[in-house]
This record gives C-alpha cells, sequence and structure tokens, in this order.
C-alpha cells in the first residue's frame, strides 16, 4: 500500500516539474516585459508626484491678493454701475 502512495506522489511531482518547466519556459519573455513595464509605470507615477508637489508649492507660495483686500474697499462707482444695470 505505501509502496503504491510513494509511487502516485512520485508521478504526481514529476508531472508537476514538467509543468512548471513549461509554463517557466513560454513564460519567462513575458514575465520580463511585465517587469519593465511595472519599472516603467513606476517612474512615470514619481515623475508624476514630483510635478504635483512643485506645482502645489508654486501655488502655495503665490501670494493671494484678491483674499486679502477686505470687502469694505469696493469702489462706490462699481457699485454704482452695478445699480444702474439691475434697473435697466
Amino acid at each position: 500500500m505505501t509502496t503504491i502512495i510513494k509511487m502516485m506522489f512520485s508521478v504526481f511531482t514529476m508531472s508537476l516539474k514538467i509543468a512548471w518547466r513549461i509554463t517557466k519556459f513560454l513564460c519567462g519573455p513575458m514575465w520580463d516585459s511585465i517587469k519593465s513595464l511595472c519599472k516603467a509605470t513606476w517612474e512615470f507615477h514619481k515623475d508624476r508626484k514630483a510635478e504635483k508637489a512643485a506645482s502645489a508649492d508654486k501655488i502655495s507660495t503665490q501670494p493671494v491678493e484678491a483674499a486679502s483686500e477686505p470687502k469694505e474697499s469696493l469702489n462706490v462707482s462699481d457699485s454704482e454701475s452695478l445699480a444702474n444695470d439691475v434697473q435697466s
């Protein structure tokens, strides 16, 4: 009984080894292309992230003029022209 189990195990192991070698031979070039694709995608992601950080720094360092003006500093002529536009 044990010899039958050992023989079945060795046949199963050998078939798995053969299937693995065939798969490894067929998928080798495909695996290399997948690795290069992942590497290129990672480089693109890092460049894009650096661009976003640079643009965020550029925006944060620009002075904000409209937000610093108080609302009371609107010209009277502007409010009069708006009132004339509404009436016509």
